[in-house]
């Protein structure tokens, strides 16, 4: 590995460089490969993709249409020339590399942080891009709701305004650093380029870094997602897309007329989950609620249904009452030690035997009681059920 011009200083948008040779494009005929010892054009990899930009040749652009990087030689395709000169003007587009190399240093920010918190972290892959980045890894440990303290830690990282700085080293002596992060499996080069971040990080790497943290202007966490041990986590730096989140969640507090939207939103997501829930409830049993109400209304004078469905929704309460004729439910209220009960079919005079021996607090309502109990389990309702109307109980 050598320490091309991208590498001494990323910020650089034009440089002379000599063809070492030419030679057709093994793809497309119609184009050339160009052939450097040096360059400031990055080829793309780990994670960063290729820069973008032209060559320039007696005042005429020609765009780069592809690159690579072969043995020592950084390769730059373009359409095919008649006459090339041996040396030729390269220009990068320098807004997209600043985007992706501030990208790349917030990447070894955050994961750093995160594998300093979780252990068990393990890099896969990235995919760097000028607004939205990834960072794929894996964790059995990895908890989404430290999501807001890690971004907080990344971004104490960027305040401190640490000097970034690389060198190349043997890979022989890559195990004398304690802290390297090194994945040697992807490495087939004698010498390594390590990428040091003051004294908080250091790691093997091929892209192009800041010069320093200040340049960083934030990390900001956009997404997470959690699938069994496999994670995804979404970052931006771009301010633009910042101030969209922060002008949308704005807009849902206005709209929904609400204070704090971050209990806004976790209700939300509570609510959608619940309806999920009911949802895959009411398709894997809808036939056989059909069936036991039938049955129900036919042994009416014998049977009653007992319904245990913890913390049910409002919807599927309302759906259930108008569906059946007799039954008792039992729901667990959320996040506390409570319990809905309703009671549906029954005379006035079972039902309030009921209540007084549970202890229930509620209305009574014609043949509908809905109520609340306190820290009465599900057996011993059951029980008091079968006492007092000597019915069948039919679990549903």
């Amino acid at each position: 590995m050598k320490e091309y011009d991208f590498y001494k200083n990323p910020y650089l948008e034009t440089g002379q460089y000599e063809v070492t040779k030419y030679i057709t494009n093994a793809k497309d005929p119609k184009k050339i490969d160009l052939f450097f010892s040096n360059n400031i054009f990055y080829p793309g990899g780990g994670g960063q993709p290729r820069d973008t930009g032209s060559i320039i040749i007696d005042n005429t652009k020609f765009e780069i249409l592809d690159s690579r990087k072969e043995n020592d030689f950084i390769v730059l395709t373009i359409p095919k020339l008649e006459n090339l000169p041996e040396k030729v003007t390269v220009k990068i587009n320098l807004d997209r590399r600043k985007k992706l190399t501030i990208a790349h240093s917030s990447e070894h920010i955050l994961f750093k942080v995160i594998s300093s918190k979780f252990e068990d972290a393990k890099l896969i892959k990235i995919n760097l891009d000028e607004n939205v980045s990834e960072i794929f890894f894996e964790s059995e440990l990895f908890d989404p709701s430290f999501i807001k303290e890690i971004e907080q830690q990344a971004n104490e990282i960027v305040q401190k305004k640490l000097p970034v700085a690389s060198q190349f080293i043997p890979i022989t002596k890559a195990s004398e650093i304690k802290e390297l992060r090194i994945n040697k499996n992807r490495i087939n080069e004698e010498t390594i380029r390590i990428v040091k971040i003051g004294d908080f990080d250091v790691s093997a790497c091929t892209g192009t870094h800041v010069t320093n943290t200040s340049e960083i202007p934030f990390i900001f966490v956009t997404n997470t997602n959690k699938s069994k041990n496999r994670i995804r986590l979404k970052f931006t730096n771009n301010i633009k897309l910042a101030l969209e989140f922060a002008s949308l969640s704005r807009d849902i507090l206005i709209e929904n007329n609400k204070q704090n939207l971050k209990e806004f939103v976790k209700n939300t997501i509570n609510e959608n989950q619940a309806l999920k829930r009911d949802l895959r409830w009411l398709i894997k049993n809808i036939e056989l609620f059909k069936q036991r109400n039938e049955e129900t209304n036919v042994q009416k004078n014998n049977q009653i249904l007992f319904l245990n469905l913890d913390d049910i929704t409002k919807d599927l309460l309302n759906f259930i009452i108008k569906s059946l004729d007799r039954f008792i439910l039992l729901s667990k209220i959320n996040e506390t030690n409570k319990a809905k009960i309703i009671i549906k079919g029954l005379s006035e005079e079972e039902t309030k035997q009921i209540i007084d021996k549970l202890n229930l607090r509620g209305n009574l309502n014609k043949d509908i009681f809905q109520g609340v109990s306190e820290n009465i389990g599900k057996e011993k309702i059951k029980r008091v059920l079968v006492e007092t109307t000597k019915l069948e109980l039919i679990q549903f």
